[in-house]
């Protein structure tokens, strides 16, 4: 069984909920129902241009024996990927050849302040 638009729809409504909940409104998120691979989601991020792109994977296929499970995945692959966000400037400062401490500091902090945050 293929995953259906009510299921990219439950997908986007979980990670809309995630990105609230997770501070990342300064992001500006685009969703994608496609072919991901793999990939149950993917998340594609542009860190200076603050954008990013969050997709569940149309032709994802589960087989019958667990489509019980299906809601519960597709919300934990949106939490997934919402945290992939979260995370996402780390990332992209690793990978930078211009290592830039202070940058990498003030983005560690906001990581830390978001879960601070979180678990109060």
């Amino acid at each position: 069984m293929k995953l259906t638009q009510q299921d990219f729809e439950l997908f986007q409504y979980e990670c809309e909920k995630w990105l609230k909940r997770l501070g990342l409104q300064s992001w500006k998120v685009y969703f994608g129902f496609a072919d991901t691979g793999d990939s149950l989601a993917t998340c594609a991020t542009n860190y200076k241009g603050r954008n990013s792109t969050i997709s569940l994977n149309k032709n994802q296929k589960f087989d019958k024996e667990i489509i019980w499970d299906k809601e519960k995945n597709i919300k934990a692959n949106a939490l997934h990927e919402c945290l992939e966000l979260l995370l996402s400037p780390l990332r992209a400062l690793a990978s930078d050849r211009g290592w830039d401490e202070t940058e990498y500091e003030k983005e560690h902090h906001s990581i830390i302040r978001t879960l601070e945050n979180l678990l109060e």
